[in-house]
């Protein structure tokens, strides 16, 4: 949690995103610390989605 407080103070523009299988398990967890998206699955392929604003993910935005 802290790192992403300084992370997010440090770069107020930044998104930040949780991938990994405790992200895939939970996914709201992500959410609740802070993160802007989570990946549930295969992050590699995922993230484009996520970098591109794609609809129908979890996001708090």
């Amino acid at each position: 949690d802290a790192v992403l407080l300084k992370n997010a103070i440090d770069y107020p523009e930044a998104k930040f995103c949780l991938a990994g299988p405790h992200a895939t398990v939970k996914p709201m967890d992500g959410i609740s610390h802070g993160f802007d998206s989570v990946i549930v699955g295969e992050g590699e392929e995922a993230i484009f989605d996520v970098l591109n604003g794609r609809e129908g993910i979890i996001s708090k935005h």
